[in-house]
């Protein structure tokens, strides 16, 4: 799995087959994530979306800032 800029492997150590529908074979594996894989990555996107919000909130402020000025 592609977490925070980085492969890493499951908590779970654990893989799944994924089958091909049309020949009811297994063509590929795939991690088994768990909920502390979840955990792992949505920490780098929580923290992204905060800058993004802090990003925004400087510019009302700047903006209101300017607009009593």
């Amino acid at each position: 799995m592609y977490i925070g800029g980085e492969w890493v492997e499951a908590s779970s150590k654990e893989y799944l087959g994924v089958k091909n529908p049309a020949m009811e074979e297994v063509f590929a594996e795939v991690p088994s994530a768990g909920a502390e894989d979840v955990d792992q990555a949505s920490k780098p996107l929580i923290r992204h979306l905060r800058s993004g919000l802090r990003h925004r909130w400087m510019s009302v402020e700047v903006f209101f800032a300017e607009q009593l000025t």
